[in-house]
């Protein structure tokens, strides 16, 4: 698992209100409408976010950190329950380098942060659209990182004879 790099950056979370219901089952509610249930039910911290009309649209304000995690668990709906006792974007990935690191790991030529491209195509846009807002104009927001590739290498140690 991974996170964003930038945990704290102040995001604006356009979510559809057309792909279902206001009430009702997880299943069936609409993305809008899955995120206030996700803000009630996550256990591992309070949200802080607002509701904000850009252009007449809602959007929500919040931490990129916690736009990831609704993101990252909208569509588990048949796990839901449990997926809102977990925390994804917990590490960036140059967290996940200094950790290693001070452990005394040696990094693999490779490893790196990537998006996948059928989380991010079937998944996250076609429900939800990530903004940051800069002198009145907003401007997407790529989507976090979805995954990793992390090999790290321990050096061996030298043994006196």
């Amino acid at each position: 698992v991974v996170g964003p790099e930038a945990p704290k950056k102040s995001v604006l979370l356009k979510l559809r209100r057309d792909d279902g219901v206001a009430r009702g089952p997880i299943a069936k509610l609409s993305t809008y409408h899955k995120f206030f249930r996700f803000a009630t039910d996550f256990r591992p911290r309070s949200l802080i976010f607002s509701e904000k009309k850009i252009n007449g649209e809602p959007c929500i304000r919040l931490s990129l950190r916690d736009a990831y995690e609704f993101l990252s668990k909208m569509t588990y709906t048949d796990s839901w329950a449990s997926e809102m006792h977990e925390t994804f974007g917990f590490y960036s990935y140059a967290d996940w380098l200094a950790v290693l690191g001070a452990e005394g790991f040696r990094i693999v030529k490779g490893s790196m942060p990537f998006q996948n491209p059928y989380i991010i195509e079937t998944m996250y846009r076609p429900r939800a659209e990530l903004f940051t807002q800069v002198r009145g104009k907003l401007l997407h927001e790529p989507y976090p990182p979805t995954n990793m590739l992390l090999v790290g290498e321990k050096p061996q140690l030298r043994h006196s004879a």
